[in-house]
């Protein structure tokens, strides 16, 4: 991001256009590398990805600012991995805690996604109404995390269950297989310990990365 932004910034230079061009290539590429079907991503950690879309959203927007072109595979990949966390999110409209997330405002990360993708029926439905035809579909699959969503409906008082039945993440995951989140009624019922802290050194976060810490299934402790 930051190599493309400078690209970007300083069309001057002799070879800005040459490297504008191997940079969206290079961009284009480990988007398609590391963003799923379902709009999820390698590491398995919805905080961190919405740290990913902040990025190459930012890159966007600099591009459309200054009418330089954008790879259509861009497009497509970064609307995907709205949908995922557009669709992921809890009652309240906020990340859930899976891994080393936080309990981000989703609608703050994400709102320029209305601008970027008009033509996205969920995309607009999501960060609006949430109550339009096109949210007919509550109850949500994402095979390659292995996230499974069953809710009421999508406003905050509705009913929610997250299942994570998915592989194991990269960097900051957590060893919550079979581990679930609930809300109910705008409050939440079962609780992820999310990230806590980094340090490694005290207690509160040996603990926070262990299935101890999570809504699931122990058998003699293990």
């Amino acid at each position: 991001s930051y190599a493309l932004l400078g690209a970007l910034m300083f069309p001057e230079f002799k070879r800005a256009e040459a490297l504008q061009i191997s940079l969206w290539a290079r961009f284009a590429d480990e988007l398609s590398r590391q963003v799923a079907p379902d709009g999820s991503t390698i590491e398995l950690v919805p905080g961190y990805e919405n740290c990913c879309i902040h990025w190459v959203t930012l890159s966007l927007r600099f591009a459309r600012h200054n009418r330089c072109p954008v790879p259509p595979l861009v497009y497509r990949i970064l609307e995907r991995m709205y949908l995922f966390e557009l669709t992921l999110m809890r009652p309240d409209r906020r990340c859930p805690t899976l891994g080393d997330s936080d309990s981000d405002d989703v609608f703050g990360w994400h709102r320029e996604a209305r601008e970027l993708f008009p033509r996205n029926r969920r995309i607009q439905a999501l960060l609006a109404d949430r109550r339009t035809a096109a949210l007919r579909e509550t109850s949500v699959a994402f095979p390659y995390a292995g996230y499974y969503v069953m809710r009421s409906g999508w406003d905050a008082e509705a009913l929610y269950l997250l299942l994570d039945a998915g592989r194991y993440g990269q960097g900051h995951h957590h060893e919550d297989k079979l581990h679930i989140e609930l809300m109910a009624l705008g409050r939440p019922f079962l609780v992820d310990a999310g990230r806590f802290t980094y340090d490694y050194s005290t207690p509160a976060r040996q603990w926070a990365v262990t299935s101890q810490a999570h809504n699931t299934i122990l058998v003699d402790g293990a």
